[in-house]
């Protein structure tokens, strides 16, 4: 029924899909596979693609901050689309099929490299969302891989939620072993980046840091040493054992 009305063409019935699919993916039983229902990714994708059509890998777009009533409306049916996928995702069984489907991994792609300007910034935290559920069954392809260096200028942005989400990102992807050993060759100015993030008075984002370093650190020899010869070792320790007492900083 809701893949016969998503494909209907009539503005009420993909209207009242989408509420309803919005709905059943958040309260989504644990035995449910999207897989199960042929082609409803496809069809859910192919109501993003107006969107991504004016879009292009190195990222290009047409698209204006100061939107229109009619690409407002396309937004916000891609919001819908990620919504559904980021809340599917969630399962297990969900996210190993969402990590094989190609034309997923291309959206989420085009998705992370988006601008941060205020009309993508939400796009681009579901998308990191999904991609997050979606990490450990993603090998990346070498230091060179598109995701990683997306989620690597993300740590370089001014928004508190786009950080976060990638060094989530960045953290789970550590997890699969076959990435090791392209994680495990650091890049210097992003142990700089987390050590100025450590300075924060952010108690989130402090743990967050000090859980990559953690997971990093464990990956090899190479990549812990990396960590503690990047700074100065006597101030690398004052810095961690200072945060002994992070929960004294003022709010």
């Amino acid at each position: 029924r809701l893949l016969l009305a998503l494909e209907s063409g009539l503005p009420n019935e993909i209207d009242w899909a989408f509420n309803k699919l919005v709905k059943l993916s958040y309260l989504c039983p644990n035995n449910f596979h999207i897989g199960s229902i042929p082609n409803l990714v496809d069809v859910l994708l192919s109501f993003a693609a107006p969107f991504f059509w004016t879009l292009a890998l190195p990222l290009t777009s047409s698209i204006s901050m100061f939107l229109t009533k009619e690409t407002m409306d396309v937004v916000e049916r891609v919001m819908q689309v990620l919504h559904v996928l980021r809340n599917l995702s969630m399962l297990e069984q969900n996210a190993k099929f969402l990590a094989q489907h190609a034309s997923v991994i291309t959206m989420i792609a085009k998705c992370t490299a988006l601008p941060s300007h205020s009309v993508f910034i939400e796009m681009k935290i579901h998308c990191l969302d999904i991609f997050e559920n979606l990490a450990f069954h993603i090998k990346l392809r070498g230091k060179r891989d598109f995701y990683l260096n997306c989620l690597m200028r993300l740590v370089f942005e001014n928004d508190s939620a786009l950080i976060l989400g990638s060094l989530r990102c960045l953290i789970r992807l550590s997890l699969t072993e076959a990435n090791e050993p392209i994680l495990a060759d650091i890049d210097p100015s992003l142990i700089e980046r987390l050590l100025d993030l450590l300075l924060l008075k952010d108690e989130e984002m402090v743990l967050m840091v000090l859980e990559y370093f953690y997971q990093y650190s464990s990956i090899s020899v190479e990549a812990a040493t990396m960590i503690a010869e990047y700074s100065p070792p006597t101030h690398l320790i004052k810095m961690l054992t200072s945060l002994i007492h992070w929960k004294n900083f003022a709010v």
